[in-house]
């Protein structure tokens, strides 16, 4: 399969919420639990950013638009890694305004898209040594089957071997807190 969007750099920008570039720390002395924290509560609002670009990338075909936003997260924002102890985690139009960010900003990027796609989708947090997790990518799941849709892995729907895993499905559930009994 090959991607089959097209779109320059200006009609991009165009389809994209313009960023705030608002700037604020989370945590002072955070770790991988905050970071992990801080992704999933970006995780809605990031929708609302990419909206207009997730839905110029579908297809009829749920693998082939998968492709298409993983492609193009790939090829068209460049990784690079935080600067040591100063961790980013950048909305999807900040990601795209900048033009490189690293894991975490690329996966709530793709993350973004398959909620405005309806395509059900998680974070896979990963370690590939004995310690804690280094590393975040998407995966999907499409009629029962996990896509991986890790941007910074060169090839679409592989992943590389880790030592620990853990994902964390974006589910819609409604979740009520119960007291009493209702009748």
């Amino acid at each position: 399969m090959r991607p089959t969007y097209q779109l320059n750099d200006r009609q991009v920008t165009a389809l994209l919420t313009p960023p705030t570039m608002n700037d604020r720390v989370n945590f002072r002395a955070g770790g991988t639990a905050e970071i992990i924290e801080t992704i999933l509560k970006a995780d809605r609002a990031a929708a609302s950013n990419v909206r207009q670009l997730a839905r110029s990338m579908e297809t009829n075909d749920e693998m082939q638009t998968l492709l298409n936003v993983w492609h193009f997260t790939r090829n068209r924002i460049q990784y690079r890694s935080d600067r040591p102890g100063r961790e980013q985690i950048k909305m999807p139009s900040r990601l795209w305004h900048e033009g490189r960010g690293d894991c975490k900003s690329k996966s709530l990027f793709i993350g973004a898209c398959c909620r405005v796609l309806g395509i059900e989708y998680g974070y896979r947090f990963a370690a590939y040594r004995a310690g804690d997790f280094t590393h975040v990518y998407p995966v999907a799941r499409i009629g029962g089957q996990i896509i991986i849709v890790d941007s910074v892995h060169t090839v679409f729907n592989q992943e590389v071997t880790f030592r620990n895993a853990k994902t964390i499905w974006m589910t819609e559930n409604k979740i009520a807190g119960l007291s009493g009994i209702s009748l």
